[in-house]
């Protein structure tokens, strides 16, 4: 069965690696569906709705998020973030990121949305 698996790879490309973004009360998988990270709970649902109740638990204050700060998601390219915020630049690996642009994500990313939000990216363990 695992090599009907391998059979569908294309030659040379090489296979994406699962991954998922530790945030300070959960870890999230990195699907094609796009993780709306943000404060907005119209546009990142039930992510804003945890980084609010994260933020009261924690004694934080994110007011200075953007209600839609940055977009996280897989395709069969690989893993990617783009920074869509008007303000505070979200960075990874200390270096920030380009608004609007696609950057790939690798296991042991860190990423910085603003002051206090820090995230690592960690491989997806299996179930």
């Amino acid at each position: 069965m695992h090599g009907a698996t391998l059979a569908h790879r294309q030659p040379g490309v090489p296979e994406r690696q699962a991954l998922s973004v530790r945030f300070p009360w959960e870890t999230l998988p990195v699907t094609d569906v796009p993780l709306v990270v943000g404060r907005s709970t119209a546009e990142a649902g039930r992510f804003a709705e945890r980084l609010a109740e994260y933020g009261r638990w924690a004694g934080q204050d994110y007011r200075n998020l953007s209600r839609v700060h940055a977009v996280i998601w897989s395709d069969p390219a690989g893993n990617w973030i783009r920074h869509v915020g008007r303000t505070n630049i979200t960075t990874l690996n200390g270096s920030g990121l380009e608004p609007n642009e696609a950057t790939r994500l690798r296991a042991g990313d860190v990423l910085r949305f603003v002051k206090g939000l820090t995230a690592s990216v960690v491989p997806t363990t299996p179930p």
